[in-house]
């Protein structure tokens, strides 16, 4: 559609041009193109990708662009959709477009499947050391943007140097302008990119024109959160270091987590010279939950941040299955079956007097194949004699394969017994000489609960449990286990799956409440959604899958203490997702279950996080005498249990078996013969116990927990 020169004489800056589209076809890559009439490209208007549910594609006139459309016209172009309309609207605001190189409309969608193509010659003026800023609206959870420069032919985009993706959670994302970024823009087109927000405008700033303001966004209430009943307050702090007076415009804007708008508000402040002044923003939230605080003064951002409000109280509903405790017993009785054929070799350069370090190798559920599989970790256990306290660390997603795994010396922990743990296909596992058969992890078996990844990789968690156990100097009454991102996820599984883990100390879990994770977090969103479409899912069937390697529906199965942290700035596992577990703990004791926020953190835990969580475990180290540990061991097994609450269930019994339970100090609290393969006993109390189950082949003797 060609549209005359003469048609926008009266245009202006800022001016919109709407095009209205309709048929939008799904049978290629759906855009608007602009081109001006001698078919040269517009400066500043970039391609606008559509999708079915587009009806309109809007361009904001630059100078650049305006002066172009007055002198030349313009042809509406592109493929796959219907232009019904073209309106020039005149459009009355107060944005200031006088530094912008580009100003418009395009909506970033959650797949990364929009971009906004500058050209070259918008970036003239540009200068070493100027901010090249992008403005943004309609920022929702776990917005991204990028910025790339286009080679074309077989190199494509490339990373503009020096820069990389950014979490949006303001109003702007904006890098400084490098000598090498200045040279990329003067030669090769700017591809902005991203997802889940809408880019508005592109400005080139003299940081000189900028009023140097100091600004200081402190951590208000209790580490950013804040009870039931208490009145959220947040504050900027403004200092003005220059000789003269300034007017300070202050803006607040509150969101959910899951980008639901809650407060806008503004407040102006005269900054004395060489002052400062503190503005403070009183916020209505009575709803528990985490919110998004974006603040910002005369358009600088001062600080995007994440709040909570009676966090404990969120509620994450859980969503098993009707066959979900079947679905884990049957997985844990495969592995039953599985001969763990344990090996060790020792690694001297990690040996000490104190303890020796081994390469551990041992069998564990088979994954999609069909065939058993091989996991492995790094051990280290004390040379002297007696038995000792034992910590398993399960650790986190393999997002690097080019990192060493970590492997513990001898002399870092001397009074434990200590594993490392890496699950099937990642770290130990997925380095030479062994690698990686899955692909993407999350993705590996998505769709099929019986040969999804975390099936395996939650049985591997437990076969971590039996190692430990199995061997004569642990102290079997004291196993504990901690990891932090999919580790976390692990140490809730392996404490829902198995009975022997005396605490736990999860932290910035994954895994926790899919349906609420993927609308408050980019990844695994990403993933779980391209898998959706490639298998034809239902949002149901999708769910239902997840909901048996949820994390917030294992915690009811969780009976032991647990001690939890949690970066209120997290965005791989955001609050909301870290929480939900902690909150579902319906079996442990307000006493027995602790949590921390950490006000100022992203995805990590804070640097003395260990010896808070050694701290913790040693308040529930039992150290009660009277048993025989030598007899506290899993030979061939003999039965298999399970324990809720203070009922004990045995079940696959054999012939004869005789069952005796006693406290730890040794008095019989229950011994008989049952007369099927299955038998329940409740206990009188809670504490911990020892569960003999003898037969002609051998005795089995293990302890549990009682609540």
């Amino acid at each position: 559609m060609e549209i005359p020169a003469d048609k926008f004489a009266q245009a202006g800056i800022a001016d919109q041009i709407v095009i209205t589209i309709a048929e939008v076809s799904t049978e290629g890559y759906a855009q608007v193109q602009l081109n001006d009439g001698q078919w040269q490209s517009i400066p500043g208007a970039g391609n606008i990708a559509l999708n079915t549910e587009s009806t309109s594609a809007t361009y904001t006139l630059t100078a650049d662009m305006l002066e172009t459309v007055q002198e030349n016209g313009m042809l509406v172009r592109g493929a796959y959709y219907t232009v019904t309309s073209v309106d020039l609207i005149d459009v009355t605001t107060d944005n200031n477009y006088d530094n912008s190189v580009w100003i418009g409309n395009t909506v970033m969608p959650s797949d990364w499947s929009a971009w906004q193509v500058v050209p070259s010659s918008s970036f003239h003026a540009a200068r070493v050391g100027d901010l090249l800023r992008m403005r943004v609206t309609d920022v929702k959870a776990g917005a991204q943007g990028r910025i790339s420069s286009n080679h074309g032919g077989t190199e494509g985009w490339v990373d503009m140097p020096g820069t990389e993706i950014v979490q949006i959670s303001g109003n702007y994302f904006q890098f400084t302008i490098t000598q090498a970024i200045l040279d990329e823009l003067n030669n090769y087109e700017m591809i902005v990119s991203g997802c889940n927000y809408t880019l508005t405008a592109i400005d080139i700033i003299d940081p000189a024109t900028i009023v140097p303001l100091a600004l200081e966004v402190p951590v208000t209430g209790d580490d950013w959160v804040w009870n039931e009943g208490e009145t959220p307050s947040v504050q900027v702090n403004i200092s003005n270091p220059t000789a003269n007076a300034t007017t300070a415009n202050a803006t607040i804007a509150v969101l959910t987590d899951k980008a639901e708008p809650v407060l806008n508000d503004a407040k102006s402040a005269t900054i004395a010279a060489n002052g400062s002044q503190t503005v403070a923003f009183e916020l209505p939230i009575d709803k528990p939950g985490f919110y998004q605080c974006t603040i910002s003064v005369n358009d600088e951002l001062a600080r995007s941040f994440n709040i909570g409000y009676a966090p404990t109280q969120i509620v994450s509903e859980p969503d098993a299955q009707s066959d979900f405790d079947t679905f884990w017993s049957d997985l844990l009785a495969a592995l039953d079956e599985v001969d763990p054929q344990y090996t060790l070799t020792e690694l001297p350069e990690h040996s000490s007097a104190d303890r020796k370090v081994y390469l551990v190798e041992m069998k564990s559920v088979a994954d999609g194949t069909g065939n058993d599989i091989t996991v492995r970790g790094y051990y280290a256990e004390p040379v002297g004699e007696g038995i000792y306290p034992a910590l398993i660390h399960f650790q986190g997603y393999d997002s690097d394969p080019t990192t060493e795994p970590w492997c513990m010396n001898g002399s870092d922990n001397p009074g434990w017994v200590e594993l490392t743990f890496s699950t099937r296909g990642q770290l130990i596992n997925n380095r030479p000489p062994y690698e990686n058969a899955y692909g993407d992890w999350f993705a590996y078996g998505f769709g099929d609960k019986d040969n999804y990844y975390y099936r395996g990789a939650y049985a591997d968690a437990v076969r971590a449990i039996d190692f430990i156990a199995s061997r004569s100097k642990t102290d079997t009454r004291n196993i504990f286990a901690e990891g932090s991102s999919q580790g976390g996820a692990l140490t809730i599984a392996a404490a829902a799956l198995d009975d022997r883990l005396q605490a736990i100390a999860p932290s910035i879990q994954f895994m926790g409440d899919f349906p609420d994770y993927f609308q408050v977090g980019q990844w695994p969103a990403s993933v779980a959604f391209a898998q959706q479409e490639a298998l034809g899912l239902s949002d149901d069937e999708m769910y239902a899958m997840l909901s048996y390697f949820d994390t917030k529906n294992l915690a009811p199965r969780i009976t032991c203490p647990v001690i939890t942290t949690i970066g209120m700035q997290d965005n791989v596992c955001p609050p909301h997702t870290n929480i939900a577990p902690y909150n579902n703990l319906t079996q442990v004791a307000a006493t027995d279950k602790q949590i921390s926020f950490n006000p100022e953190l992203m995805h990590t835990v804070p640097d003395d996080w260990y010896v808070t969580y050694t701290e913790f475990f040693n308040k529930y180290m039992d150290t009660t005498t009277g048993i025989d540990q030598a007899t506290i061991t899993d030979q061939a097994d003999k039965c298999h249990y399970t324990m809720h609450g203070r009922t004990l269930r045995l079940s696959q019994l054999q012939q004869q078996s005789r069952i005796t339970v006693t406290t730890i100090a040794g008095a019989i609290i229950e011994s008989y013969t049952p007369s099927t393969s299955e038998a329940a006993i409740e206990l009188p109390c809670s504490g911990a116990y020892i569960v003999s189950v003898a037969t002609p082949a051998g005795t089995q003797a293990f302890k549990v927990i009682a609540k």
